[in-house]
C-alpha cells in the first residue's frame, strides 16, 4: 500500500516535470510567459503535488505563483458570472 501512494505521487511530478520541459521547448527562442492553457495545466498537476514537492521540483516557475494560480482557477470557476443580470434600462415596445 505504501509502495502505491510513493509510485503515485513520483508518476505525478513526471506529469509535472513533463508539463514544464513541453512549455519550455515551446518558448526556446521566447520570452518565457505562460500563455492561459499552461498555465492552468501546470496549476492543475502542481495542485495535486503539494506545495512540499513543488519546492523541490519546480524550475521554471515558483511553487507559490503555481498555487495562486490553482486559486485563480478556482475563484473563477464560482464567481457566479455567468449567472448575473445585466443592468440596463428595460426595453419599451413602440
Amino acid at each position: 500500500m505504501v509502495g502505491g501512494h510513493v509510485e503515485k505521487e513520483i508518476l505525478l511530478r513526471n506529469k509535472y516535470l513533463a508539463a514544464e520541459n513541453e512549455f519550455l521547448k515551446s518558448k526556446l527562442n521566447k520570452p518565457l510567459q505562460p500563455n492561459n492553457y499552461e498555465r492552468i495545466r501546470l496549476a492543475k498537476i502542481g495542485k495535486r503535488i503539494g506545495l512540499k514537492a513543488l519546492r523541490e521540483i519546480a524550475c521554471i516557475v515558483r511553487p507559490e505563483t503555481t498555487m495562486e494560480w490553482f486559486r485563480r482557477l478556482v475563484a473563477k470557476q464560482f464567481d457566479g458570472s455567468m449567472f448575473r443580470k445585466k443592468v440596463r434600462r428595460p426595453r419599451i415596445d413602440y
